[in-house]
């Protein structure tokens, strides 16, 4: 055996030395368990964070459905000389599809047909409500209408919806928050919706 084959013990030390701090030093500058910590500070907020765009987004499209709900129920009755329960009846039913897919348990729908005399004074000529929250106005009972609505000798028809909208996923909105839509339109034919029964 030569002696450049032989092993020198210095040499061999040094190396495991430098070894020993190499695998050290790569240990250390490694980031796998720091991107582990912070996934698991950011994904759950993350998470919670998009489930409250979803949730919000759903109050949003329940709002606006709401809001075109009332719209097309006062132009419905608006479009009618006279009308009777059914009629309503079969508006609230329409109502109901429009707010679907989202849950119609908790939707209240009222119209009231407004009249005034020559002081412009509101009254309640006729009421018809259907669904949790509202109930049918007495006939007869004092009105407030925005200012500029309707003029002397008129009437206007006036159709309300409330509505307790409910996550699906009620992870940041946990309890029900109550909405509403109004909307007037004047009658279409004639001065004054009639209702028959």
């Amino acid at each position: 055996m030569s002696w450049s084959n032989r092993s020198n013990p210095q040499r061999t030390a040094r190396s495991a030395w430098a070894w020993t701090f190499a695998k050290l030093r790569r240990f250390a500058t490694r980031t796998q368990g720091g991107a582990i910590i912070e996934a698991t500070l950011v994904i759950p907020l993350a998470l919670l964070f998009f489930v409250g765009i979803a949730e919000f987004a759903q109050g949003f499209t329940i709002n606006r459905r709401l809001e075109a709900a009332a719209g097309a129920a006062a132009d419905l009755v608006t479009r009618r000389e006279t009308i009777d329960s059914a009629e309503l009846a079969g508006i609230k039913s329409m109502l109901d599809e429009m707010i679907r897919p989202y849950p119609v348990n908790t939707l209240g729908f009222r119209v009231t047909s407004i009249v005034t005399d020559q002081a412009s004074t509101a009254t309640v000529a006729w009421s018809y409500a259907q669904g949790p929250g509202l109930s049918a106005l007495t006939t007869g009972a004092p009105m407030t209408v925005p200012a500029g609505l309707v003029g002397p000798n008129a009437s206007v028809v006036f159709a309300e919806i409330r509505y307790a909208f409910t996550s699906s996923l009620s992870v940041i909105i946990p309890a029900g928050i109550p909405m509403q839509a109004e909307s007037y339109f004047p009658p279409r034919i004639g001065e004054l919706v009639e209702r028959t029964d």
